[in-house]
């Protein structure tokens, strides 16, 4: 006999079914909309750029177009990195707005490029690690007095010195500085930037460094992005096979 087994259980077993058919309901239209393997906005080579040493936080980090130049790199610059998981359930790169274009090299201005590539998230949306690593909670405006404590930031350093930097999250209350994670721990939500700039899609802004010869240098993220992409729509598919099991499990019990 059917007996609810936490608090808020469904009632009896047809109630239970109902929930789980709207699970699956939900999970068929997002595997519907699932997106193709990304392309990439711009067809240039894999750029990077050696970084002073210090923090390289700043607004969604920019630097000279000048400085920005190509350098040597596997076909996949990411291949010997240690393993990622989706930062966001559904990976979905910010086009282009009022307040211009998210993905990498993106142009800010004459002089200035877009460092990182930014991820669709409506406010409130919750992040996870993308990779395994030391966390560091800070202030991507901490130097702008006008902007400054509105908006967080959270790095994460890997043992390898592989860096990911994810700006407009605001991070778990619970989620400590010099916190070890692995990849897919919870760190908090995404925050929403309309105060800041006001009709700009919200989005968290993904930043991606790796040391090297003892300097720092930043890495086009795309195949990193295009990787996750293909992992989150695997994750979805895998959900939706776990519910079907559980609603045949109540059909089939005596």
């Amino acid at each position: 006999m059917y007996r609810p087994f936490y608090p808020g259980a469904p009632r009896d077993i047809d109630e239970a079914a109902r929930k789980i058919r709207r699970l699956l309901d939900r999970e068929a239209r997002l595997a519907s909309t699932a997106y193709p393997p990304l392309q990439s906005p711009d067809s240039r080579p894999l750029q990077a750029r050696t970084a002073d040493d210090g923090p390289l936080d700043g607004v969604r980090t920019v630097v000279p177009i000048a400085d920005i130049k190509p350098h040597a790199q596997a076909e996949d610059p990411f291949a010997s990195w240690p393993s990622t998981r989706p930062p966001l359930a559904r990976i979905e790169p910010r086009g282009s707005d009022t307040h211009g274009d998210g993905h990498f090299g993106a142009s800010r201005g004459a002089s200035r490029s877009h460092m990182g590539v930014d991820l669709n998230a409506s406010s409130g949306s919750p992040v996870y690690a993308p990779i395994g690593g030391t966390v560091y909670v800070g202030d991507p405006y901490g130097n702008d007095p006008t902007r400054r404590g509105q908006v967080h930031s959270v790095r994460i350093e890997a043992p390898g010195g592989q860096t990911i930097r994810m700006f407009y999250v605001r991070p778990d209350g619970r989620l400590a500085a010099g916190t070890m994670v692995e990849p897919g721990t919870y760190l908090g939500v995404s925050e929403s930037l309309q105060g800041l700039y006001p009709g700009i899609s919200d989005h968290v802004h993904v930043q991606v460094e790796e040391q090297s010869a003892g300097r720092r240098r930043m890495l086009n993220p795309w195949s990193l992005v295009n990787a996750w992409n293909q992992q989150s729509q695997t994750d979805r598919q895998r959900r939706r096979r776990h519910s079907q099991r559980i609603e045949d499990r109540f059909h089939h019990k005596d």
